[in-house]
């Protein structure tokens, strides 16, 4: 964290001060420092309030960018590891919408795919089993050559959710579970024997 409050510290507004802070709160929240998450949501909410003069970055466009799509998918990832499930879900689905609608070239389905899963998350922890089937099966769905590295940590932490005790008896939770359980990205897959 000490990077980033560095970072930060030198970052010009815009979308760079955006990215950090957003990378701050992510990362603060992964290890369970919820204070620091919160301080750094609140730094991206005031950075996003300046961003009227471009830092620069954002004219090269590409990976420099980080624009309101990507903003909405870390602070929905953010609030999902915070425990915020309705945050998270909003947040989450604002991302993927501003992917849908925006610019081909501009669209990731690795966020898109990463933010369906906070989905997910957000509605099992709110007991909403059949809502969470909508969206996992998505993912479940991905044909081999999109499914990330990222993906397959995510969906195992989907795959416990769905082994809690509230969910005993719930044959879509149960189906979803071991379709989760034997979910395979792309560093997971079998490989073709050599010819």
């Amino acid at each position: 964290m000490t990077h980033t409050q560095s970072a930060l510290a030198y970052a010009p507004t815009g979308e760079s001060r955006i990215r950090i802070a957003a990378i701050q709160a992510r990362a603060a929240a992964r290890v369970g420092d919820e204070q620091r998450a919160r301080s750094s949501l609140d730094v991206l909410r005031h950075a996003r309030e300046e961003w009227p003069d471009a830092d620069g970055l954002e004219q090269f466009g590409g990976l420099l960018r980080f624009p309101a799509e990507k903003q909405a998918f870390y602070i929905g990832g953010t609030y999902t590891l915070l425990g915020n499930y309705e945050r998270a879900e909003r947040h989450a689905a604002e991302a993927i919408a501003l992917y849908e609608q925006g610019a081909p070239e501009a669209y990731s389905y690795g966020d898109v795919a990463l933010a369906r899963l906070d989905i997910v998350t957000a509605r099992l922890a709110l007991g909403e089993v059949e809502g969470a089937s909508e969206e996992l099966k998505k993912i479940l769905e991905l044909p081999a050559q999109l499914r990330i590295r990222q993906l397959g940590a995510s969906v195992k932490r989907v795959a416990k959710l769905l082994t809690h005790s509230k969910f005993d008896g719930n044959r879509t939770a149960r189906e979803l579970a071991d379709a989760a359980v034997s979910y395979r990205t792309m560093d997971t897959q079998p490989k073709a024997p050599l010819q």
